[in-house]
C-alpha cells in the first residue's frame, strides 16, 4: 500500500510541476481513497484547488472532510484556522480553530509557535501580545526548537526593541537544534548580526567597549606571564578581555561584531605571506574551538579534516587553553578585581 501511495504522490507532483493540475487532482484523490488522512495528499489537494484552480469552495471541502476524520489533529486545525484568517478574513472563526489547537495541544512547542506566529502578524495589539506570549511559551516547552526564536527576534526588532531581539537571536543560536523545515541557525545568526549592527550604530557602545578593552588587556599583559609566542599572548589577552566584558549585556552585540572582524583580520594574510593550507586550517580550527569554549557559539567556518589535522589542532588548542586558564587562575589582585567587577 505504501508503494502505491508513493507512486501516486510522485505522479501527482510531476503533474503539478508540468501544470497538469487536473491530472494531479485525480492522483491525489486516489491517494485519499487509500489513506483518507494522508497529510501530504490532502495538503497538496487543498492547495491545488485554492491556488491553481482558484476554487475556494472545493478547497475548503477538502479541509472539512479531513477535519471530520481527525478533528483534534494539529495540522488540519491550523490549516482551517489559516484558511478563515487569510481567505475568508473571518478572525472569529479563525480564532475558534486556533483555540482548539491550544486546547488539544497545550504543551506542544510547535502548536504554540504556529498559533503565536499567526497572531503576531495581525494588526490588533491584543492579538500581537497573545502571540508573543505563545511564542515565549513554545521556547519554555522546548528550548531547542528554533522557530519561535526566529519569529520573536523578527518581531522585537520590528517593534524597535533591538536588545531584546538580539538576546533572543543569541539564545536561539546557543540552544537551537537545526531541524529541516524548522528554520535555520545560520539564518538566525545572520539576523543577530544585522540586529547587532543596528544596536551599535544607534549607541556610543563601541567607544566604551574599546576603552574598557584597552584597560583590561594592559592589566593582563603586565600581571600574567604567558609562556607562549607573542601572537598567542595578544590573542589570549584580547579574548580574555572580551570574555570578561561579555558578562555585561550592553557589550554583547558589539563584542560579537568585533569577534567576527577579529576572525577576518586574524586570517587575512596577504597571498605571498600565506603559510601552507594545512597550517591555516589548524589555526582557524583552534581559534574556532576557543570561541566555542568562551562564548558557546561558533561564528567561524569549519573544515572537513582528517585525523592528522585533528591531532595538530588539539596541540594548538591546548596551548590556547592553558594560556587562557593561566590568566583566569591568576592571583593578581588588580586583575581579579577587574574580573569581579
Amino acid at each position: 500500500m505504501d508503494n502505491d501511495i508513493n507512486t501516486l504522490l510522485r505522479r501527482a507532483f510531476a503533474d503539478m510541476n508540468n501544470d497538469q493540475t487536473d491530472d494531479a487532482i485525480l492522483a491525489l484523490k486516489e491517494i485519499l481513497q487509500i489513506a483518507p488522512t494522508n497529510e501530504i495528499a490532502w495538503t497538496a489537494l487543498y492547495e491545488s484547488y485554492l491556488y491553481d484552480k482558484k476554487d475556494k469552495t472545493a478547497a475548503y471541502n477538502v479541509l472539512e472532510k479531513v477535519y471530520s476524520l481527525i478533528p483534534t489533529d494539529f495540522n488540519i486545525l491550523f490549516a482551517i484556522g489559516v484558511y478563515f484568517e487569510q481567505e475568508e478574513i473571518n478572525l472569529r472563526k479563525s480564532d475558534y480553530y486556533f483555540d482548539l489547537i491550544l486546547k488539544y495541544h497545550p504543551n506542544e512547542a510547535e502548536a504554540n509557535h504556529y498559533v503565536g506566529g499567526s497572531l503576531v502578524s495581525r494588526d490588533s495589539q491584543k492579538d500581537i501580545q497573545k502571540g508573543l506570549r505563545l511564542l515565549h511559551k513554545a521556547i519554555e516547552i522546548d528550548r531547542s526548537y528554533i522557530a519561535p526564536y526566529i519569529t520573536l527576534a523578527y518581531m522585537y526588532n520590528k517593534m524597535g526593541e533591538h536588545n531584546k531581539a538580539y538576546a533572543l537571536a543569541l539564545q536561539g543560536c546557543l540552544n537551537g537544534k537545526e531541524v529541516q523545515g524548522r528554520g535555520s541557525i545560520n539564518g538566525l545568526g545572520r539576523s543577530m548580526e544585522r540586529i547587532a549592527k543596528k544596536i551599535v550604530n544607534d549607541t556610543n557602545i563601541s567607544n566604551k567597549l574599546r576603552n574598557s578593552l584597552i584597560t583590561i588587556i594592559t592589566v593582563i599583559k603586565s600581571s600574567v606571564k604567558l609562556d607562549c609566542p607573542a601572537e598567542y599572548i595578544d590573542l589570549i589577552s584580547k579574548m580574555t578581555a572580551y570574555k570578561m566584558l561579555y558578562k555585561k549585556e550592553e557589550f554583547q552585540p558589539a563584542i560579537m561584531l568585533e569577534l567576527e572582524k577579529m576572525q577576518s583580520d586574524y586570517f587575512a594574510i596577504p597571498t605571498e605571506e600565506k603559510r601552507n593550507q594545512e597550517a591555516l586550517i589548524i589555526d582557524n580550527l583552534s581559534f574556532a574551538y576557543l570561541l566555542k569554549q568562551l562564548f558557546g557559539v561558533s561564528i567561524l567556518k569549519f573544515y572537513h579534516i582528517n585525523d592528522d589535522i585533528k591531532n595538530k589542532v588539539s596541540i594548538v588548542w591546548k596551548s590556547y587553553r592553558q594560556s587562557y586558564d593561566l590568566v583566569l587562575n591568576s592571583n593578581d589582585r588588580e586583575l581579579n578585581d577587574i574580573f569581579d567587577s
